[in-house]
């Protein structure tokens, strides 16, 4: 994703979420089509970044699978198959925390020196 701009890059992001969410592989005996998720929000810290993620879901059933989702976003981040080739190269320096929040789910990811929260910065940047 290097060179692209930091729509691009949350969208990239966002596509990886939704998929992960609607992936008819993941959620094969779901029969519920109601949406969970809300509007996304990124931004920018001193020790990394941050994505906050708008639940929508009320019912027992569309909270687990936000959740599950959110964890499955957050172990894609991990294995670094949805990040840019810089975050790649710093994978042991760069860590993703999920924390739930009443309505929806925060994202941190935090840069363990400078360069990785750089890398961090290039990828959520505006």
């Amino acid at each position: 994703m290097k060179g692209a701009s930091g729509y691009v890059k949350r969208a990239a992001f966002l596509v990886c979420l939704l998929f992960l969410a609607f992936s008819p592989f993941a959620w094969a005996d779901d029969t519920s089509s109601a949406p969970v998720f809300g509007k996304q929000h990124y931004s920018l810290s001193q020790t990394g970044g941050e994505i906050t993620i708008e639940m929508l879901a009320t019912d027992s059933a569309g909270i687990e699978k936000f959740r599950l989702t959110c964890d499955r976003f957050v172990e894609a981040l991990e294995s670094s198959t949805i990040v840019t080739s810089q975050m790649r190269h710093l994978k042991y320096r760069i860590h993703y925390v999920l924390q739930d929040k009443p309505d929806g789910a925060r994202i941190l990811i935090l840069g363990d020196d400078p360069q990785a929260v750089g890398a961090i910065h290039d990828c959520v940047e505006d």
